[in-house]
């Protein structure tokens, strides 16, 4: 079996050295658009995702799940490179220099940073035995013919809490092996409005509730009911391994869990929301509008953990748009996000004019920002003088820095404040810039930060560098991020706690110490 590992570790490596050496060539002769680089691409995915399907096979060593499925987190960034270098469904700009130039250093990153030990671990392995503790024994013995098996290694990860287990070692000392297992998760209860189509199919989980991908263009109103573990981790979505052939159940005790989605009409919806709202005490909402790539789950999900993380005491909404949750699918939620800012101008209509919210603190992530100024313009869905907005919060915003900074000078007093997070270590927002000429995007940081009147602008590139989708995450996966986005909500003004000030031609900026 160990045989097999390497072998298709081998062959990964072999495969990304010969896309950068196709890449390399591509750039000293300006020919982009080629063929041999798709093929290259292809390649290269099809050897990772041989790699990532080898993790399904049940007999592996638990310490070999662990090491390859930590090779396969840090290299999700090249790999959905890969595929949209590969795709033959993206517009031909889609493939230019700017983008070649990211995709470079990513497989440059994976072939002489991230291979190398793993395949020399492997190559080792070869001919030395594992110890207990996963370590390399120093005598020279067999290689083991015969590996735990599945059922050992998942009363292994069993006996620990909280975390990803293919993300926790034997020797971690976060969490002791024998520690109690609290079982008592906190429920939030998300009340969603989205664009997304029904999936109607019979059994179908509360996760899949809707479809990936644009909806009629109505507004669908219901609560999901969202579970973190009591044991929750601050800027953590503990979710059972994914990559394994007998995928580890959702447990409520140690899982973020949807369990519960129901569509409602617009009256019910109204009267529940209100009841939640009087209960809170508050008159406040929290307003999460997530990005590019993300389905219906994922999206209550993360408003859920955001509230919860930040301790927020107000009813907790979502606004799912119709994503495709594809990496391919950029193209299309460009046009589908602009689709459905309607529909989140009626969202927001319902919830201060019907349900009676007069304080939101909205955050939007990433293409979910197109939808969010548009509906900040347009003052007709409040009924008073001022803006019952209290905080915009712009986060990682896939949005033209030129267009952005236009609309802020248009919309002054559209909230009581607006904050924008940007980081230089975005790969998405880089590629985004990429394919447009190198045009800066709001959500740059670094030397392209965007740093304008009226607007708090926090650069958070000593820590951008997310676990997940091209390192766009970090809004929600950073602790640090998080404590500051508490006081954001919160209404504590500059300087606040953590925030180091830098200085800017245009003003004054802040700065998150890693």
């Amino acid at each position: 079996m160990l045989d097999q590992v390497l072998n298709t570790l081998v062959s990964l490596r072999d495969a990304s050295k010969a896309l950068l050496a196709s890449l390399l060539d591509a750039q000293d002769s300006n020919e982009i658009i080629r063929p041999e680089l798709q093929e290259a691409a292809a390649g290269a995915l099809a050897s990772w995702q041989a790699l990532r399907d080898l993790l399904r096979y049940g007999g592996l060593h638990y310490r070999t799940r662990t090491k390859l499925g930590e090779l396969i987190d840090l290299s999700q960034n090249v790999a959905l490179s890969w595929e949209i270098m590969a795709s033959t469904s993206l517009p031909r700009s889609y493939q230019n220099p700017q983008v070649l130039s990211s995709i470079v250093r990513m497989t440059h990153y994976l072939v002489v940073d991230l291979l190398p030990p793993v395949v020399r671990y492997y190559e080792r392995a070869g001919s030395v035995a594992h110890s207990e503790r996963g370590t390399i024994s120093r005598r020279s013995k067999p290689a083991p013919t015969r590996e735990p098996t599945f059922k050992q290694a998942y009363g292994f990860a069993l006996r620990y809490e909280k975390v990803p287990h293919h993300l926790r070692t034997q020797g971690s000392s976060q969490v002791s092996p024998d520690a109690p297992v609290i079982r008592d998760p906190v429920e939030v209860p998300v009340y969603y409005g989205t664009t997304r189509a029904s999936n109607l199919a019979a059994g179908a989980k509360p996760r899949n509730r809707y479809q990936n991908g644009r909806g009629n263009g109505q507004l669908s109103l219901g609560i999901a009911t969202v579970s973190m573990p009591r044991g929750h981790t601050a800027g953590k979505m503990e979710r059972p391994l994914a990559i394994w052939k007998l995928r580890l159940k959702e447990n409520p005790s140690r899982h973020v869990v949807v369990h519960s989605v129901s569509q409602m009409t617009s009256s019910a919806w109204i009267a529940a929301c209100q009841i939640e709202l009087k209960a809170t005490d508050t008159k406040s909402a929290f307003l999460f509008i997530h990005g590019f790539n993300v389905d219906f789950a994922e999206a209550v999900s993360r408003a859920a953990q955001i509230a919860r993380d930040i301790e927020y005491k107000g009813v907790v909404c979502a606004f799912s748009w119709g994503s495709l949750a594809s990496v391919t699918g950029y193209a299309a939620d460009e046009d589908t996000v602009q689709l459905d800012s309607p529909r989140l101008l009626e969202f927001l209509r319902i919830l201060h004019q019907d349900v009676g919210v007069e304080e939101f603190h909205i955050v939007a992530h990433s293409m979910g920002n197109r939808a969010l100024i548009p509906a900040l313009k347009d003052h007709r869905w409040w009924s008073t003088s001022a803006t019952p907005v209290a905080e915009a919060v712009f986060a990682a915003p896939d949005v033209d820095a030129m267009i952005y900074r236009q609309a802020m000078a248009a919309m002054p007093k559209a909230a009581g404040r607006f904050t924008l997070y940007g980081s230089e270590r975005d790969w998405a927002i880089a590629l985004s810039r990429g394919i447009r000429n190198s045009h800066p995007r709001a959500g740059d940081g670094g030397k392209n930060i965007l740093v304008l009147p009226g607007v708090e602008t926090i650069d958070a590139s000593t820590i951008g560098d997310g676990l997940f989708g091209l390192g766009h995450s970090y809004i929600a996966d950073k602790k640090s991020i998080l404590g500051d986005l508490r006081q954001v909500l919160a209404g504590v003004k500059m300087t606040r706690n953590g925030l180091e000030q830098a200085l800017h031609a245009n003003g004054t900026y802040w700065t998150i110490p890693a």
